[in-house]
């Protein structure tokens, strides 16, 4: 009789402990193959207004997002005053575009997501990703090397210059 009694009890507090708000939640939802521009942490992005993507894991059935919430910062530790944000109460996932302030030239920024679903379940913010922007057209400057003196039209010319690496 006291053993059956220790086995009720084993079994009601497992039942209980699963059904515990928290940290059972937070498992139902999660985000994986973040990308920018259809790459993962991409290293040069010619878009001034890039696009992420995003999938989400859920382990209950017919389970679609509700809202999402990027944060953008300038470093991996982006924390609550990001560079840029935004939250939108919308299904879409793939190609969201960037709406914030001009993006830098040659600077590397950091990029996190959370979602919510049609459960009521907010996903954990996601992996820290990053991406870095390529030249804009105004940095590409440089003087045009050409052939100096008599017209040479009828001949290829040889053009070098020397530099140090």
């Amino acid at each position: 009789m006291n053993q059956q009694l220790n086995r009720l009890v084993t079994l009601m507090s497992v039942i209980l402990l699963c059904n515990l708000p928290g940290n059972a939640v937070a498992q139902k939802l999660s985000l994986y193959d973040l990308k920018v521009e259809h790459i993962v942490n991409p290293l040069n992005i010619d878009n001034p207004m890039p696009r992420f993507s995003w999938k989400i894991n859920s382990g209950v059935k017919n389970t679609v997002q509700t809202k999402y919430e990027i944060k953008l910062g300038k470093t991996a530790t982006i924390g609550n005053k990001p560079f840029w944000s935004t939250n939108k109460a919308v299904d879409q996932s793939i190609l969201i575009p960037y709406s914030g302030p001009e993006l830098g030239s040659k600077t590397k920024y950091f990029w996190q997501v959370r979602v919510k679903d049609n459960h009521g379940n907010t996903s954990p913010w996601s992996a820290v990703q990053h991406f870095q922007t390529g030249l804009k057209s105004a940095d590409w400057t440089a003087k045009w090397i050409t052939v100096e003196g008599k017209d040479t039209s009828k001949i290829s010319p040889l053009f070098r210059k020397e530099l140090s690496l």
